[in-house]
């Protein structure tokens, strides 16, 4: 099986725990006390569509689609997707569902649902948003959590490697607006929890809070 850089995944972003959320937005004025005690993915997002997501995303008036998938690869893997969209453009989350502090993450956000931070391609502006799930829709990302193959480091970035090319297509994610067909994705990926499978990945995650 061939060798897979963390090169080949365009945007890595990070699952951050309360603890961590508190650490590094020490001294930050622009996020609420009360919202740093969750847990969080984080990414950044491109320049050419920050201004369309900040302004929709703090707006109630605007249209503002939210998707949870999950699906197991072809190596047995199991992953779920957490999708924003706006007009045609979606912003991808994909979370390999493996690890003690994915089934933390997932049995928080069956209670007080799921929080994104977004951030401005890798600078410290940042945007964030909760969004509200149905704790059953949950229920089936725990088991595949819980039935997720336990595979090498080799061909665990193997398969993170290919899945990603395979979640960049349009199509792969159904649109949550029946009258818009999706245009543009913006993927950001996030690395196997409580692994070492990537080392020294630390100047590649993206989401610059502190």
């Amino acid at each position: 099986m061939q060798s897979e850089k963390l090169l080949d995944i365009p945007v890595v972003g990070r699952l951050m725990s309360p603890d961590e959320v508190r650490h590094v937005t020490q001294g930050r004025t622009d996020i609420p006390e009360d919202l740093k005690d969750n847990w969080y993915l984080c990414g950044d997002i491109p320049l050419k569509v920050w201004d369309k997501y900040t302004a929709a995303l703090k707006h109630d008036g605007v249209d503002v689609g939210f998707r949870l998938s999950g699906f197991a690869s072809s190596l047995g893997a199991a992953y779920a997707t957490f999708t924003v969209q706006i007009g045609q453009s979606q912003v991808r989350f994909l979370v390999p569902l493996k690890g003690k502090r994915i089934i933390q993450f997932l049995g928080e956000a069956a209670y007080s649902g799921v929080m994104l931070m977004l951030a401005k391609d890798n600078r410290k502006d940042c945007f964030i948003r909760r969004f509200s799930v149905d704790p059953t829709h949950l229920l089936p990302l725990l088991g595949l959590c819980r039935s997720s193959k336990n595979l090498n480091k080799q061909d665990t970035m193997y398969d993170l490697v290919q899945t990603t090319k395979l979640m960049r297509g349009v199509g792969v994610v159904p649109s949550t607006f029946p009258e818009e067909e999706v245009q543009d994705v913006n993927l950001i990926v996030i690395l196997p929890q409580g692994e070492d499978v990537i080392e020294n990945v630390g100047k590649g995650v993206s989401c610059t809070l502190n």
